[in-house]
């Protein structure tokens, strides 16, 4: 199957396996599912669009990201008053200790225990409650293929909506990035790529 054969295709299912590595790499791989039939790999990008697509083989423990998709999520507000990352650390770094500790530690050899702090930024001020946008990727179909030329990263599938979806296979962990991304439109992309790029549909 070539990429240019993509083009009218309707995604039906969309499965992933994420595996998160703390303080590491985390790695994922999708599964893109195309009118019931077939399952792809989302290729990777290139100057070419006669490469051939990855038919793959569901994975047993891949799972949906269609799932609940009229459940809405809650996305948990922190930090009210904006501070950055070093301002919290030095309002809870801990205290030199005090006399009464150095006499402790004197008589008894002990070391004073280090306290828990609460931190007070840490926790949400406010939740909010936001849909699940797969929804406006199950069932539409691909309608243009765009790249940006860098061999590391996936095509972008334009979606009759004005949705684009790529995928990441590795990012640092806690990015939050691996997997299928979603954007609602070009400019989100563009904002952060630029707009050196290639349709599939403009290439004769």
């Amino acid at each position: 199957m070539l990429l240019k054969e993509l083009i009218g295709k309707t995604i039906t299912n969309i499965f992933e396996i994420l595996n998160y590595e703390d303080g590491g790499l985390d790695k994922g791989e999708c599964f893109v599912e195309l009118d019931n039939t077939l399952i792809i790999d989302i290729p990777y990008s290139s100057d070419s669009f006669y490469s051939e697509v990855w038919i793959k083989k569901l994975n047993e423990n891949a799972v949906t990201v269609f799932k609940d998709l009229d459940k809405l999520y809650p996305v948990y507000h922190v930090n009210q008053e904006g501070k950055s990352i070093k301002e919290i650390i030095e309002k809870y770094a801990d205290k030199q200790p005090n006399l009464f500790d150095k006499a402790k530690q004197f008589m008894f050899g002990q070391k004073p225990v280090a306290q828990t702090k609460h931190i007070v930024e840490y926790e949400p001020y406010k939740a909010e409650y936001v849909e699940n946008k797969f929804k406006y990727i199950k069932d539409r179909t691909i309608i243009d293929l765009i790249t940006f030329g860098d061999d590391d990263e996936k095509y972008f599938f334009e979606l009759e909506n004005g949705y684009f979806i790529t995928e990441t296979q590795f990012s640092p962990n806690g990015t939050g990035r691996i997997g299928i991304n979603f954007y609602e439109n070009l400019i989100d992309i563009i904002s952060w790529k630029g707009n050196d790029f290639k349709r599939m549909t403009d290439q004769k």
